[in-house]
């Protein structure tokens, strides 16, 4: 067995040493107080309080399997084995799936005949007698007993989309299953896009033969129309299919999100508009097609959409759900009625929700994250669901970050705590005993003594403090002068200071920057997703490249005041975003940097996709100056330090010719630069036999010579 089931006790669960990575490894089974683990390739069933272990599954008998992932229906009686998997862009979404009885021990592979590690998003229908799956753009279902396949779509394509989503939907939305059982398990609802009319991206793959071979990547590029979609609703007996279509704008095009059942008849929906600024929930008869409006949501900005993740957080048996917004300034949740006659908000407090977690709708709450106090922790809350009361449940006594893995009916939790120092001491909790400890503890968290990382605060305007991070070098002496360099991202996908370990953007060098005598620094800007209320968060809009990369030279120049700090020797580095935004400030205040490496980084937003660009930046023809001012490119000619750009040639999600672009401006201002092309690497330059010691050698050395 594996750690996490030895250290289990019968005593309260006590504060048990457990590594770091343990908390991931397992999930929790549908009887209180067992887990379910993998241990030497079997799936292990374990009772934390009699401490008897079971053998569910020894996938040793089946060596043509290797495992991924699994799941077991509600019940328990069958296992879902998701195997032999394949990489889709970022994600393995392809592979073999396996269905494992375990009354009968038998072992049934689904779509047998079609091609191997060709599946995704195999779900089984609500009483286990059926699969559905998707093979080649089509849906398809499969009878568990008989083997029968049904093909519930036809004329799939990687432009007819059935069952799943386009490349922007996947890597902005968050969207990959695109397919829904209902609760009676005789239909199916599904996403349908339709994209033809976006243009491909071609990437040319100059290594694996004589000739070079093109992929194409449906791209659509901000300015350009999203995929039209609709909803189909298909009977698993009678495969005759109801579509059901939304009103358009024909030119600009909108969203769809999020679909989910609400009853057996009816579905839920998301719907938002091109420029993401409003949100229609609405409710749909499945044989009627008729919609009817229960909740709407504007904004000046942008609207974050709810997370697809193939459920709805219903309560109250579906009368009501919950709805994570930032309508009244801070990210609170509120409970909806399903007509949407009543509004309750359940975070009646003055800071923001992280996010959401476990409902315990037994117990009338819903638990999650925030950090009232700071902005670079995570601790666990809980709300009452009549909207009466929000309990601490984890205590300020250790600061930093908290992951809880909470048990189906809320009653315990393995609790993992982390921070810059490294990973604390977790093990099995109960909640309310967290929650009667947290009241007793202290009211915020205690300041760090003693530590060679050190959060500090910079105040660039009157009342605008940005949230810092500093790593000293080993032997600190403060009246010495040491090189530093600013690790940054800048925009709303990431914030960069957070209390955990390895969050201080040295992961790249080849030893101990501290150890070398560097000093790294992190700061969040605005428009960073740090928990600091929404006008922080969307003080970006309209403004990517300009708001963000001029509060970071500002931060810097206060940093630069600091005594110990060498300002000839002054770095900046940064991948993606943060490749983008070492470009603006090597460009644009040479006076602060003097070397930069910027990886994968966007060199004109108009060359990015259009969901995430026209979130933040609006649409193109609405916001040309900004979308002007908002590129890299327009500010080459003020390059005065040293430049390394690394890029991958087969990078699906900033495209290679960022890079050209860049390259061909800097010989056309006729400026000195080092540049590295990764071929056949994607954005995360990380496929291939030896590239990451060979990139973080690369990053090791030029450091090392130029700062």
């Amino acid at each position: 067995m594996k750690l996490i089931a030895r250290l289990f006790s019968l005593l309260l669960f006590a504060n048990l040493s457990i590594q770091q990575t343990v908390y991931a490894q397992f999930s929790w089974g549908k009887e209180a107080y067992v887990i379910h683990e993998v241990d030497s390739g079997r799936i292990i069933s374990f009772n934390l309080i009699s401490q008897q272990q079971n053998v569910v599954l020894d996938l040793s008998k089946y060596p043509h399997i290797q495992m991924d992932s699994y799941s077991f229906d509600e019940p328990e009686k069958n296992i879902l084995i998701f195997a032999n998997t394949a990489k889709v862009w970022r994600y393995n979404t392809k592979g073999d799936y396996f269905v494992y009885n375990r009354n009968a021990q038998k072992m049934h592979a689904l779509g047998k005949g079609l091609k191997p590690s060709s599946l995704s998003f195999a779900k089984l229908s609500p009483d286990a007698t059926k699969a559905a799956y998707v093979y080649d753009y089509n849906i398809y279902v499969e009878d568990i007993a008989t083997g029968k396949i049904t093909a519930l779509t036809k004329d799939g394509n990687r432009r007819n989309i059935f069952g799943g989503f386009d490349w922007v939907y996947e890597e902005e939305f968050g969207c990959r299953d695109g397919f829904r059982w209902s609760p009676d398990g005789k239909k199916i609802a599904f996403w349908y896009f339709d994209a033809s009319p976006t243009k491909d991206y071609l990437l040319l793959n100059t290594l694996d033969s004589v000739y070079p071979s093109v992929q194409p990547v449906e791209f659509p590029v901000a300015g350009d129309r999203p995929s039209k979609f609709k909803v189909g609703v298909v009977s698993i007996d009678k495969p005759i299919i109801q579509w059901i279509q939304w009103k358009e704008d024909e030119q600009l095009g909108s969203y769809l999100p999020n679909v989910e059942w609400a009853a057996d008849n009816e579905l839920i929906t998301v719907h938002m508009n091109r420029k993401q600024q409003h949100v229609n929930i609405e409710l749909v008869d499945v044989q009627s097609a008729k919609k009817t409006s229960i909740y709407q949501e504007q904004s000046d900005t942008w609207i974050d959409p709810q997370p697809n993740k193939s459920f709805w957080n219903w309560i109250n048996d579906k009368e009501s759900f919950l709805w994570l917004t930032e309508k009244d300034g801070w990210r609170h949740i509120w409970k909806i009625s399903k007509d949407g006659k009543k509004q309750t908000l359940l975070t009646d407090v003055k800071f923001d929700v992280i996010a959401m977690d476990r409902i315990d709708e037994k117990n009338g709450y819903v638990y999650f994250y925030a950090s009232p106090h700071t902005a670079y922790q995570k601790y666990l809350f809980r709300a009452k669901l009549d909207g009466k009361g929000v309990e601490q449940v984890t205590s300020y006594e250790t600061p930093g970050f908290h992951k809880y893995i909470i048990s189906k009916d809320a009653g315990i939790a393995y609790w993992m705590p982390m921070n810059q120092e490294g990973y604390g001491e977790g093990g099995f909790v109960r909640m309310d005993e967290e929650v009667v400890k947290a009241a007793k503890g202290p009211k915020q968290p205690p300041t760090y003594s003693n530590s060679s990382i050190r959060f500090f605060k910079v105040e660039i305007e009157p009342g605008i403090q940005m949230d810092g991070m500093m790593q000293l070098p080993a032997n600190f002496d403060s009246t010495r002068k040491y090189p530093v360099l600013f690790y940054v991202y800048t925009e709303p996908g990431a914030q960069t200071v957070m209390d955990v370990p390895g969050a201080m953007g040295d992961f790249l060098y080849n030893g101990s920057m501290a150890e070398d005598g560097y000093i790294v620094i992190t700061m969040d800007n605005r428009g960073t997703p740090a928990p600091k209320g929404a006008a922080w968060r969307k003080a970006i809009y309209g403004k990517v490249g300009q708001i963000n990369i001029d509060d970071q030279a500002k931060a810097a120049r206060k940093v630069l005041e600091w005594n110990f700090i060498d300002k000839k020797r002054v770095g900046v580095w940064g991948w993606s975003g943060g490749g983008s935004a070492t470009l603006h400030l090597l460009f644009r205040y040479p006076d602060i940097y003097t070397m930069g490496i910027a990886i994968a980084g966007l060199t004109d937003p108009r060359l990015y996709d259009n969901i995430y660009t026209e979130r933040y930046m609006g649409l193109p023809w609405e916001n040309k100056d900004a979308y002007t001012k908002g590129a890299a490119l327009q500010y080459v000619s003020g390059l005065k330090g040293k430049l390394l750009y690394i890029h991958g040639t087969a990078d699906d999600n900033v495209h290679i010719n960022n890079a050209d672009l860049l390259i061909d401006a800097l010989v056309r201002e006729k400026k000195d630069f080092q540049m590295m092309y990764y071929p056949g690497r994607s954005h995360s330059i990380d496929e291939r036999s030896g590239t990451s010691e060979h990139l973080s050698n690369l990053f090791t050395k030029y450091i090392k010579e130029n700062l």
